[in-house]
């Protein structure tokens, strides 16, 4: 696949429905990780130089993209599965 804007797709694994988010970011995003009660998501977009959160609990999700202006942090690692 070539380099580009994509776009992230919500699918709901009960119904099979699918929203796209409103927003685009560049090239390819990392694996996302889930807050606590799964209305936010957040990933890296390496190329935008920025993590990106998105509202998936929302009437209207979109992408927020969060700019770092200083180095780059560390990969996110999702440890929901460590939490009781």
């Amino acid at each position: 696949m070539a380099a580009g804007w994509r776009r992230l797709a919500l699918v709901d694994v009960a119904t099979a429905d699918v929203t796209l988010v409103d927003g685009r970011f560049d090239d390819f995003g990392t694996t996302p990780v889930w807050n606590r009660d799964g209305s936010w998501i957040i990933f890296d977009a390496p190329f935008d130089k920025s993590l990106v959160a998105c509202d998936v609990g929302s009437g209207t999700p979109r992408l927020h993209p969060i700019l770092r202006r200083r180095g780059r942090p560390g990969p996110l690692v999702d440890v929901t599965h460590l939490i009781n």
